[in-house]
Parts: C-alpha cells; sequence; structure tokens
C-alpha cells in the first residue's frame, strides 16, 4: 500500500538529543557526556555503552548514578541491540562512549570490510564498502530515530601545532582533526561539540542558534538547561551573552606531557609518510635536526613542507 501524504504542523515540543562530542585523548569526552546527561535525565535514568574497558565507571557516583553495559566487541549490531535495550528499559539519556569503536573497533565497519574483501572473488576492496555501508546506516539511522536523548564519543585524530600565548612564545598544542569514523558521520547529530586538551567545548556544529560558534570552558549544567529549552520549543533570549564565541587563549608553557605527545605525533606522521613514500627518513632527520630535536616544532615543519610540497604538485 502506497504511503499516504500529509503535512504537519512542525514544532520542537519533547524533541530529543542527538549530540556528539568528539576529541583527543584526555580531553574530558565522557565526563562532559555523563555531566549532560545527568542535567537531561529529569528522572536520573541514565545508561551507557562502554567500550572502553570499564573506565566510564570511575565516574559512578561523582557525576550521577548511571547503568552500563560493557561491550568487547563492535559490531553495529550489538550497539543497535545496546539501543533498543536502553529503550525497553525507560532510560532517558543514553551515552555511547566511544561511537569510534563501532569504525576501528574489533568486529567493527573496517573490519567488516576486509572480512567482505577476502570473502569475495574479485579481492575488490572498492566493491565491499557495498556489503557494509548499510550495516554502518542502519546503526546511524537507529540513533537518529531513537526516541531518547543520545550522546555520543568519538575519538578525534591527533596533530600537534605550534601556538603563540599571550607572551609572545610558540608552545605545541594538542588538537583534534576530526573524529575517527566514517567521514561526515558526526554531521549526521543536531549538535556537534569538539573537547580540547582544555576542556574547552567549541560547538562546530549545531541547530541551537544560542550555540551557533560557541566556545564553552567546562561544558556542563549551563550548556544542559539552553538544550532543554532549546529541545522544548522554548525561546531562548540573548544567546549572545551566555557563551564566548572566540578562540581560547592558553599561556601554559609546554608540560613534559604535551613533549611525549608532541614525539608520539611526530612519530606517527613520520611512520604514515613514511608508508606513503612522501618523505625519506634522512628528510626526517635533517628537520628533526634542524628543529633543535624539538619534537613539536619538527612535526610543524613536516606538515608545512608536506602541504607545500603537494601545492607544487597541483
Amino acid at each position: 500500500m502506497a504511503q499516504q501524504i500529509q503535512f504537519t504542523k512542525a514544532t520542537k515540543s519533547d524533541a530529543k538529543l542527538k549530540a556528539a562530542i568528539t576529541g583527543p585523548p584526555g580531553s574530558g569526552k565522557t565526563y562532559t557526556a555523563l555531566l549532560l546527561a545527568s542535567h537531561l535525565a529529569t528522572t536520573g535514568k541514565v545508561a551507557l555503552i562502554d567500550t572502553e574497558r570499564g573506565s566510564a565507571s570511575l565516574y559512578a557516583g561523582e557525576i550521577c548514578d548511571f547503568d552500563k553495559v560493557i561491550l568487547t566487541e563492535f559490531h553495529p549490531n550489538l550497539y543497535i541491540q545496546a539501543i533498543r535495550a536502553a529503550i525497553a528499559g525507560g532510560y532517558e539519556v543514553l551515552v555511547i562512549d566511544s561511537l569510534t569503536h563501532a569504525w576501528t573497533g574489533k568486529k567493527g565497519i573496517l573490519a567488516l570490510h576486509d572480512e567482505a574483501t577476502l570473502r569475495s572473488a574479485s579481492g575488490n576492496s572498492y566493491l565491499s564498502w557495498g556489503e557494509v555501508t548499510p550495516i554502518h546506516n542502519k546503526l546511524i539511522d537507529e540513533i537518529l530515530q531513537a526516541p531518547i536523548h543520545i550522546i555520543a564519543t568519538m575519538r578525534s585524530k591527533m596533530e600537534y601545532v605550534l601556538e603563540e600565548n599571550s607572551r609572545g612564545k610558540q608552545v605545541p598544542r594538542k588538537v583534534g582533526m576530526g573524529p575517527v569514523q566514517r567521514q561526515d558521520t558526526e554531521y549526521e547529530f543536531s549538535i556537534v561539540m569538539d573537547m580540547d586538551s582544555d576542556n574547552n567545548g567549541v560547538v562546530t556544529k549545531t541547530r541551537c542558534s544560542a550555540l551557533t560558534n560557541a566556545v564553552i570552558p567546562k561544558p556542563g549544567k549551563e550548556l544542559a538547561d539552553t538544550l532543554k529549552e532549546w529541545l522544548s520549543g522554548e525561546v531562548l533570549t540573548e544567546p549572545e551573552q551566555k557563551y564566548s564565541t572566540s578562540n581560547v587563549d592558553t599561556d601554559d608553557e609546554p608540560t613534559e606531557h604535551d613533549v611525549e605527545g608532541a614525539k608520539e605525533a611526530f612519530k606517527d606522521r613520520s611512520l604514515y609518510l613514511l608508508e606513503k613514500g612522501t618523505v625519506t627518513r634522512d628528510q626526517l632527520n635533517k628537520i628533526f635536526v634542524q628543529e633543535g630535536n624539538d619534537p613539536a616544532k619538527a612535526l610543524d615543519r613536516l606538515n608545512t613542507e608536506v602541504a607545500n610540497a603537494a601545492a607544487t604538485i597541483e
């Protein structure tokens, strides 16, 4: 029977939040997701899908009480089962921590793609996407159509960049370079917030006008209240006075943790470029020495030279 088409008035009444929180390790994704969930859940019923070996339980009782399920394999269908169980269990908010594992983890989409390629007679990896893409799309549809609030965290690809602080000194800063998930997955959500290493939330995509270009230090109750007002259909006034829309300055000197992180970032980037044949080991060694064995400066120099070389080819 053909679908009957009938238009009705569009309202936001009782809409459910679908938010993505992205960021590098240590940026506060899980903490922020649980904090928002605790303020969104009027009955206090919060559930969490844990793919991080129980790490979210460290926040139990500190932020809020919540029930969890720990996944040890990350097939999208397991996420779907957990989402449906949360709905059936009467939970108001579900935190998915994290959605990255559904892409890169054991039995995640990339693993399923590899399996499909090995099974195929042609061995054509491009054609294998036709088999696994519907599985990924089914999970995203399940999230978007769920009649509960869902907050999903996603890890970001890591980079270190040099920034000038207020005293004019160049300091390395850890930044996220896009979530580890299928390209543009984050834009399926109604709110996307990138967390940085200082626990600032930068709203990069929103359907809530009060949050456009917002920069929110340590997001919490105030953000949750704004979201609740928006979802209920209430008129939000003077949004520009609530949140900063400027970049957050950092006056911090690089810590030992920053330096070690920069070393790892330079190593990872170097290995990637070596595998692609973009650079040679001699070139990498030369850059590192010329930048005084400073990994953050060497990384910035390496990225600049690679970008310049690509622009020249184009």
